[in-house]
């Protein structure tokens, strides 16, 4: 069984996750979609969610993962969230999937991804403008137990160039 999913960190993130559930949908993908939603979240919006979401997508709670950094004020005075960006390590959690696609939220969906999930591979991402490097906006991957709690275990131990997600995993799979 195979499933897109998505990261909730907050309620302000409610529309950026309906346009690309939305756009997933148009794109007539059979896969189940699940919307995993932070803590932060709140309740009326979780309900919400839930009311307008169609039966092939799944609203899910989710706790989050440890941001590893110090968080500054001037980047929350802008409108930066960090605190939430490392529980997208939650989808390798979804052990009930053979394979996941895991989408940032800000993506908008023009056509069919449904052939990623075929890649043979464990984990894959869209590279970068970097050629080291790859995007963490888009990755397929097997979920995985093991490698979900090697991942949270590493994340406040494993170098991140951008103290973000993308830099991250990119050293953890060493990119």
């Amino acid at each position: 069984m195979t499933a897109f999913a998505t990261l909730m960190c907050d309620d302000a993130s409610t529309l950026p996750a309906m346009v690309l559930v939305t756009s997933l949908l148009q794109s007539g993908t059979s896969a189940q979609i699940v919307v995993m939603l932070s803590p932060a979240v709140s309740m009326e919006v979780k309900g919400v969610v839930d009311r307008i979401l169609p039966g092939q997508v799944a609203a899910m709670r989710t706790n989050t993962v440890p941001y590893p950094f110090k968080v500054r004020q001037a980047e929350v005075d802008r409108g930066v969230k960090r605190s939430c960006r490392y529980t997208k390590l939650r989808a390798w959690s979804l052990v009930s999937f053979d394979r996941v696609i895991l989408l940032d939220s800000d993506i908008l969906v023009l056509g069919s991804l449904d052939s990623l999930f075929t890649k043979a591979s464990r984990t894959a991402a869209v590279a970068d403008i970097y050629p080291r490097v790859f995007n963490a906006g888009l990755i397929v991957l097997a979920p995985d137990s093991g490698v979900h709690k090697r991942l949270v275990t590493a994340a406040g131990a494993t170098f991140s160039y951008n103290e973000g997600d993308q830099g991250f995993l990119n050293s953890y799979f060493e990119a």
